[in-house]
């Protein structure tokens, strides 16, 4: 995914993969890894394949884990050819704008 930032600054990226299925201890390795990260107002964005249908989003507990470090989700377009939005983009300290999912044809989730 290409990313173009527009000023010189300091920012964190992090891309996730998550493999299909339960999320066992996804969670817990989150918190681990997000406490890494100042809580200033540096600019962190986590962009990822959470394999997370849309309907499940809410109850698995990963976005009010990423609400506890300030993070916001940034609603997208599906990006799954039955209409999920598994690819996610979460930001802090404020939502990004102008955002757009480039589909590749290189990948499972588009349909061609």
């Amino acid at each position: 995914m290409p990313i173009q930032v527009t000023s010189p600054t300091n920012l964190f990226i992090i891309v996730i993969y998550h493999p299909p299925g339960p999320l066992g201890n996804f969670l817990d390795e989150m918190d681990t890894l997000l406490s890494v990260f100042p809580s200033d107002s540096t600019p962190l964005t986590i962009l990822g394949d959470f394999n997370l249908p849309s309907d499940k989003l809410h109850s698995s507990g990963l976005l009010a884990l990423l609400n506890s470090f300030s993070l916001s989700f940034i609603s997208c377009l599906p990006t799954h050819k039955e209409g999920n939005v598994l690819d996610l983009v979460f930001t802090h300290p404020s939502p990004a704008t102008d955002m757009t999912a480039t589909p590749l044809h290189i990948s499972d989730h588009h349909q061609g």
